[in-house]
């Protein structure tokens, strides 16, 4: 073997040996940091039941119907809150400027409660 192979050969047992504790630390937990787009939380079937983005966090039903969202945009924060059927029934929003609302709606959408 000449000189240029074994330094090759050295030089990935290094890398492997990296990836191998870098691979123990994240299975028993000691990841200080892990960094995505996005991410998904599945059940036991695999199906989706949250999601989670730069956008907001939604957390969806096991019929895969979204059931709450907690979005933030422009500065305004919405926390919304749907019936098994996937309908806005409530919706708690501060806008940018720090006034907040708060709206009830029945299941055709029609504002039952406002405030302010």
């Amino acid at each position: 073997m000449d000189r240029a192979t074994r330094q090759e050969l050295t030089e990935l047992r290094g890398a492997i040996s990296r990836l191998q504790r870098d691979l123990s630390q994240l299975k028993l937990g000691g990841a200080s940091e892990v960094r995505a787009r996005s991410f998904a939380v599945v059940d036991e079937q695999g199906k989706v039941r949250a999601e989670l983005d730069a956008k907001g966090l939604k957390i969806l039903d096991v019929k895969g119907k979204q059931r709450a969202a907690l979005v933030v945009a422009d500065g305004t924060l919405l926390l919304s809150l749907a019936d098994p059927d996937g309908s806005p029934r409530a919706a708690l929003t501060v806008f940018a400027d720090g006034t907040p609302e708060l709206v009830f709606a029945d299941t055709r959408g029609t504002v039952l409660w406002h405030a302010p």
